[in-house]
């Protein structure tokens, strides 16, 4: 009997998930083909590039919250909490301050793309990867996330006041996502990057079902 519930309840799951592939690919026909005019070739390669990067931001977005709350045991809480967003802006403006806001937009996209991700990786182990070893409470370790989340936020006030305003503008341009202006070196690297992250999550699916 319980094999039977369990089958109705795996279909009935099925049958939201392909509902709502379905309607992901309706939306993206959609988002590709209404108001065409013009050059069409380039207005199909611009809004091709603005949905991988939305596909992408999704994808991982999904994934990563999902694998969190596993762990965590709890539905509510996100990724954010462990301060890590907080981290990203408070390194853009510790670079605008340090270089100013023509040295900091000089900076090739693909370098700043590889520090960022190097830094914000560096600094993540840096802070956490300790706690882990030697087998701190997951509780702790979301407390001091949150922590060192309040301090980051604190720091960018302090730096981004001490800014002068035509740096401070190119700052809110960096921090803030846009998909109007999307590279699509950075888009392919990123692309990797998150195939490769999702493959792992995949590969240890059947842990996070027992933790779930």
């Amino acid at each position: 009997m319980t094999e039977v519930v369990m089958q109705r309840v795996l279909v009935r799951h099925e049958g939201r998930l392909a509902m709502m592939a379905t309607v992901a690919v309706l939306v993206g026909v959609t988002f590709m083909t209404i108001g065409l005019r013009g050059e069409l070739a380039l207005v199909i390669e611009l809004r091709a590039v603005r949905l991988a990067a939305m596909v992408l931001v999704g994808v991982a977005v999904a994934v990563s919250t999902v694998v969190f709350q596993t762990v965590c045991a709890n539905r509510i809480i996100t990724p954010s909490i462990m301060g890590l967003d907080a981290l990203y802006v408070f390194c853009q403006t510790a670079l605008v301050f340090a270089l100013s806001g023509f040295g900091f937009a000089g900076i090739d996209p693909r370098l700043h793309f590889l520090g960022n991700f190097t830094a914000m990786t560096g600094l993540a182990l840096a802070l956490f990867l300790p706690m882990l070893r030697q087998r701190f409470d997951l509780t702790l370790m979301l407390l001091t996330g949150v922590v060192l989340g309040v301090l980051f936020r604190s720091l960018t006030t302090l730096l981004a006041r001490l800014l002068d305003p035509n740096d401070f503008a190119v700052l809110q341009g960096t921090v803030f996502a846009s998909f109007n202006a999307v590279e699509p070196d950075l888009l392919l690297l990123a692309g990797v990057i998150t195939v490769a992250c999702v493959a792992i999550a995949w590969r240890a699916r059947h842990v996070l079902d027992v933790l779930a």
